[in-house]
């Protein structure tokens, strides 16, 4: 019966070695986790704050300038005679309370017009506030 009791008490001693050595692996795995998550997102917060788009979104190599004009309902947008793109809508404004509507795209700044039937414009309104400064 000694030589049992020596038995076991060695199981028990390689048992519980085994068991530290996995609560350690297991702490390692889980800090080791959380901190690439951590950075991950961190990274992804200061490439946003550059200017460059977070992971999985890959940028198109054309740079699209906005472009917009004035329009009178949504059913004008792409109808223009004048198309601005380096201009501020807010340049419209002469008089205080008064409302503007304007249609805004983007174009490829590469091409003069590259415009198209299929171009998604987007219409807004706003109205004048002139403030002092």
């Amino acid at each position: 019966l000694p030589d049992r009791r020596a038995d076991w008490a060695e199981f028990l001693l390689v048992q519980e070695r085994h068991c530290m050595k996995m609560m350690k692996v297991s702490l390692l795995l889980t800090l080791t986790t959380l901190s690439l998550l951590l950075f991950s997102v961190e990274g992804r917060k200061i490439g946003k704050r550059n200017g460059k788009q977070g992971l999985g979104k890959e940028r198109s190599q054309t740079v699209k300038k906005r472009v917009w004009h004035v329009a009178e309902s949504e059913e004008g947008c792409g109808n223009y005679t004048q198309l601005m793109g380096q201009e501020k809508p807010s340049d419209l404004c002469e008089e205080a309370n008064t409302t503007f509507c304007i249609c805004t795209a983007r174009e490829e700044e590469s091409e003069e017009n590259s415009l198209t039937l299929l171009t998604e414009w987007q219409f807004k309104c706003g109205t004048c506030d002139l403030k002092w400064r």
